[in-house]
């Protein structure tokens, strides 16, 4: 099923998505405690984030200010001299610079520092408890420090009766230049959860430095697979994939039991360069089409596919209440800066938002209607076979101007699927 990642957006009118996640860098703790948001979904789920207490203070002023609101987190005392104070009155970025975020050490700091969390968890209404841990940056360390932080969780099993879902924060480099069958770091991480009795299911996401939110590297996508399929198929817990966009479907089908995803580029991945504040820059709507597995300018590039003549490449798209205008205006050769909702302006991207959701939401829910692996396997194996040969057809004839969507993602998901059946000896 899809999560949506909600934060600072906290509404769900028009979408459809099976659960949310809110995120600690969205939002600050003052502003979520003041809300009155019921989702009455499946899953309600709250990150802590603490992965992202590294975060460069200076550069990222906004979401370091968000993180440190929240009571789990320790942090310095701010300087108190009258020049200081005045610089800090009018400048919040100065008032981040004197404090810094003080890690737990010991095993009782860390534990408190879990039980805060939880119970501000509770407070927002969350059906599973996520267990905080630091980023995993070295595939050296062995995930060591953030065992010790699962481990130490188990004490408070008796004081709530939410499932705990431990948290899997990996940096890319823990994954890159590194198959699976050689990283030592995952296998320790299986072999550890096979015996970890009190968690009851596993929250993963992969920072990524990265220039797209679709998963573009071959280990990333394998470590994905191979621990949805591990834990959640083989182990029977519940896996939470955030962060990994689309490739969520993928991970569905081997044995995940839901991946979050949005519009925004936040929402869709894990990149702490998104986090830099940056003035400019201008949102325009994107369409996503279910078809080539891609999001695509609403007029300039979708205008260029229809004068190619490959307008039956996005026909057979799912069609939402949100994009019927759209593909309507398209088969009729109509303009697209015509239809309001789905005109190339800035910050036009309301409907393009809601499509997007509820599109995902509607393939998320076509994979899980299959009762089997193989059948799940050979859904979304289909799915990106059509939609690479289809891109890769569109790329040639549009390299001199080319689309906004250049489908790379989609020859490494095919990899990483054919090289994890040959692996685990599935075959369609």
């Amino acid at each position: 099923m899809l999560l949506y990642n909600r934060g600072y957006y906290a509404s769900i009118d028009g979408v459809n998505p099976s659960g949310v996640v809110l995120c600690t860098s969205t939002i600050n703790f003052t502003q979520l405690s003041s809300r009155n948001e019921a989702y009455n979904l499946d899953m309600v789920l709250y990150d802590p984030q603490y992965y992202l207490c590294s975060i460069d203070k200076a550069a990222c002023g906004s979401t370091f200010s968000k993180i440190i609101s929240y009571p789990w987190i320790s942090v310095s005392p701010p300087k108190t001299s009258p020049v200081i104070k005045k610089l800090q009155k009018a400048n919040t970025q100065h008032s981040n610079s004197s404090r810094n975020i003080l890690i737990p050490k010991t095993d009782q700091e860390v534990t408190d520092c879990i039980d805060l969390c939880f119970k501000a968890q509770k407070k927002i209404g969350v059906t599973h408890l996520i267990v905080p841990t630091p980023l995993a940056v070295a595939r050296e360390d062995q995930f060591s420090e953030q065992l010790r932080w699962l481990n130490l969780a188990q004490s408070l099993k008796s004081d709530y009766i939410e499932p705990f879902l431990a948290t899997i924060a990996l940096s890319d480099e823990t994954l890159l230049n590194c198959s699976f069958e050689e990283n030592l770091m995952l296998q320790t991480i299986l072999d550890h959860a096979a015996v970890m009795q009190h968690i009851d299911g596993y929250y993963i996401v992969i920072e990524r430095d990265a220039v797209t939110s679709q998963i573009t590297e071959m280990n990333v996508a394998r470590a994905l697979l191979e621990l949805s399929y591990n834990l959640g198929y083989h182990q029977e817990k519940e896996v939470i994939i955030n962060f990994a966009d689309v490739f969520g479907l993928v991970c569905l089908a081997v044995g995940a039991t839901a991946f979050g995803s949005g519009y925004r580029v936040k929402e869709r991945r894990l990149c702490l360069d998104d986090f830099i504040e940056r003035t400019g820059g201008t949102a325009l709507p994107r369409y996503y089409s279910s078809s080539l597995i891609g999001d695509f300018y609403s007029e300039r590039d979708l205008e260029r596919i229809v004068e190619l003549k490959l307008f039956r490449y996005i026909s057979n798209d799912i069609i939402t209440s949100q994009s019927q205008s759209l593909i309507n205006a398209l088969e009729n050769k109509v303009k697209v800066k015509t239809i309001e909702p789905w005109k190339e302006t800035r910050s036009n991207v309301a409907t393009a938002a809601k499509h997007r959701v509820n599109c995902i939401s509607e393939q998320a829910n076509l994979v899980m209607k299959c009762q089997t692996i193989e059948e799940r396997l050979n859904l979304v194996f289909t799915w990106i076979q059509d939609a690479e040969a289809h891109m890769g057809y569109l790329k040639s004839r549009l390299k001199d101007n080319p689309l906004r969507e250049d489908g790379r993602h989609l020859s490494v998901w095919r990899n990483a699927i054919e090289s994890f059946m040959e692996s685990n000896e599935i075959i369609l």
